[in-house]
């Protein structure tokens, strides 16, 4: 019989999940992404895939553009949902 060892890391999301399921849920793309901010393509696929931290106002626009809450993209904050909070967050 064997024992299972406790997980040397934390399982929870990272920044870089919260941003792709954010653009899942919202159905927002990369590229409509990165024309609402006004930076390139390949500037949010350095945020998705954490080779670059947004900043706190480009995480604010993101957060009001796929309709999430910015403390859960920003932290992973859970907060109580609203009528207007895509559900699956």
């Amino acid at each position: 019989m064997s024992e299972i060892s406790e997980p040397t890391q934390h399982l929870g999301w990272d920044m870089a999940d919260r941003l792709h399921k954010s653009l899942r849920v919202s159905g927002v793309g990369v590229s409509e992404m990165a024309e609402h901010l006004e930076v390139s393509r390949n500037t949010v696929s350095n945020y998705l895939h954490d080779r670059t931290v947004p900043s706190v106002a480009t995480l604010r626009v993101w957060a009001l553009r796929c309709g999430v809450p910015y403390r859960w993209l920003r932290d992973g904050i859970d907060q109580p949902t609203s009528p207007d909070t895509p559900s699956g967050l």
